[in-house]
């Protein structure tokens, strides 16, 4: 392994789908279960951007393939849209997305620790009761 990259939290789900930004693919992100997502410079693995971006969990990370934009998705309803030009923040429940905590160490830490505890089995009641009802027509997901 040549590169670590911690400090994103992955115990509520299987994967994280990470991704290469910038010019030369200098920059790594990944989502987290902490709602934010983290962005480390691959060289070094230092983290050098965190920033809220869903009410609960960040999943999925893609970078524009020639513009300067990037979207990111979780478990709310919404993929968010950003750019360094963006004509108005975007919101999650919780307020405004994006501004990096104050103490991105804390945030750090408070992850690392998270993910030392047991996992622990949670289903929501609506995908129970449609398991139970084996209605699975909702289900289906595709990746381009």
């Amino acid at each position: 392994m040549r590169q670590r990259f911690v400090g994103h939290c992955n115990t509520g789900t299987d994967i994280k789908q990470a991704s290469f930004l910038g010019d030369r693919g200098e920059f790594v992100a990944s989502g987290s279960d902490d709602g934010r997502w983290f962005v480390w410079e691959k060289k070094t693995g230092k983290v050098v951007k965190m920033l809220t971006g869903d009410e609960h969990v960040v999943n999925c990370i893609q970078c524009h393939p020639f513009d300067c934009c990037v979207a990111t998705s979780g478990i709310d309803d919404t993929i968010k849209l950003w750019t360094p030009h963006a004509p108005s923040a975007s919101r999650v429940a919780a307020g405004l997305a994006g501004p990096e905590p104050a103490d991105i160490i804390r945030v750090i830490v408070e992850n690392q620790q998270r993910m030392r505890r047991p996992r622990e089995f949670f289903a929501p009641m609506e995908l129970l009761q449609r398991l139970q009802m084996h209605d699975n027509a909702g289900f289906e997901c595709a990746q381009s």
